[in-house]
């Protein structure tokens, strides 16, 4: 329209719409999050076969699923994205005052869409603290406030949860 009023063009060529194809992201309705986080309460605490352990899994094991399992509860109460969380160290948490005065965890990540502050749901607060219970009783004193909130046991950010993602939704 604008080449035509400006004389470039003798009339407006026909330029069909692009077609809007939809491609929404799984979700998890209500009944099959509820299933999922139920069926992890065991998970963590089960052998690979199913069958409990003496004490439980090894130490290897539990750790590997006690982490996947609140890697899953802090991602789905806050709406991180997975690369996001992967660089979240513990100095990058803090407090905020939500509505009617209760405090919420806040996270400070840093995304593909650049940084920003995430406010975790109600809860979310006591998934950290275990996670810094397990970390500070593994190390045997509180964790480098500059070191991922997941990581491996010398301090390595984990990369990726994907294959025990994966194992976890075919065993649950």
């Amino acid at each position: 329209k604008f080449a035509k009023m400006k004389g470039f063009i003798e009339s407006v060529p026909p330029i069909p719409a692009p077609s809007l194809i939809r491609n929404p992201r799984p979700d998890f309705p209500k009944q099959d999050w509820k299933m999922l986080t139920d069926y992890m309460r065991i998970w963590v605490r089960t052998t690979t076969n199913g069958l409990r352990g003496k004490n439980g899994l090894d130490h290897k094991r539990h750790r590997e699923r006690f982490y996947l399992q609140h890697y899953i509860l802090i991602l789905g109460n806050t709406g991180i994205r997975i690369g996001e969380m992967r660089n979240c160290r513990w100095l990058d948490l803090d407090k905020v005052e939500a509505s009617a005065g209760d405090e919420r965890l806040l996270f400070y990540v840093d995304g593909k869409t650049g940084k920003r502050g995430v406010v975790a749901n109600a809860g979310v607060e006591n998934y950290v603290k275990r996670l810094w219970d397990f970390r500070a009783a593994e190390l045997g004193q509180e964790p480098d406030m500059t070191e991922p909130i997941f990581c491996h046991p010398n301090g390595n950010r984990i990369g990726s949860y994907k294959k025990g993602f994966e194992t976890l939704l075919e065993e649950c």
